[in-house]
Parts: structure tokens; C-alpha cells; sequence
């Protein structure tokens, strides 16, 4: 998160008013995460559409909870605006599943490694 803010802020030290708003914001598409290293990256609204129909939201409703300030409580299944880290919606939905699969190669489970790439709705190409 504070990457993003501090991104935003150098850019606007460069504000023209002859150009539209420049700052970035997950939630809308204009910042994508990445592992170079891995040759992986995503946006926020690809791992949205895997939980839409979960929760019966619309792709942009989705992926504007998994930014900012949108907790999930398990226990109840409710989204809040206040919640502890680690109900943080971005850490559940996001972060949560990518530690999942990279422990699952890290442990050799390729059986287990392709239920939970289609689950995600992944796919691996041979590249």
C-alpha cells in the first residue's frame, strides 16, 4: 500500500493540468503486481473475477474490495471497512492464495499445484 501512495505522491509533484489525473490506484486497473523473477504478474480486477461469483458481487465491486481499507470477517462473512491486518481483504483474497502456491511448488505437489491454479484460474502454458 505505501508503495503505491508514495508512488503517487512523486507523480504529483508533476502535475500538468493539460493532462488528465495520472496518479494510480490499483482498483482501477492502472497498477499491476509483478514477480519478474517468476514471470508472473496480475491486476486487481483478474483475481476479482475469481470471487464474484463467490460472493455474488459485480467484477467492479470485487475489486474494489480487494484495495484499501475492506476487511473480511471470516467467522460472520462480512466485509467491514474495519477489521485487524490480517482480515485485510487484499492479504485474504490476494496475497494468501499466491504463499499458498508457491509453498505447494516449494514442496514438489504438482497434483495439488494444478487443483489450485484452476481454482484461480490460472493457466500454465509450457513458455
Amino acid at each position: 500500500f505505501r508503495q503505491v501512495q508514495h508512488a503517487n505522491t512523486v507523480i504529483g509533484e508533476y502535475k500538468d493540468d493539460a493532462l488528465r489525473d495520472r496518479l494510480v490506484h490499483p482498483d482501477n486497473g492502472s497498477v499491476c503486481f509483478a514477480a519478474g523473477k517468476q514471470g508472473w504478474a496480475f491486476t486487481l480486477s483478474q483475481f476479482a473475477r475469481t470471487y464474484t461469483s463467490k460472493f455474488g458481487v459485480s467484477l467492479e465491486k470485487m475489486t474494489e474490495r480487494l484495495w484499501g481499507e475492506h476487511y473480511f470477517e471470516m467467522e460472520n462473512r462480512k466485509w467491514t471497512r474495519e477489521g485487524v491486518e490480517s482480515c485485510r481483504a487484499f492479504n485474504l483474497f490476494v496475497l494468501e492464495p499466491i504463499a499458498r502456491v508457491f509453498q505447494v511448488c516449494a514442496n514438489g505437489h504438482r497434483e495439488k499445484l494444478t487443483k489450485m491454479l484452476a481454482a484461480l484460474g490460472v493457466r500454465v502454458t509450457n513458455d
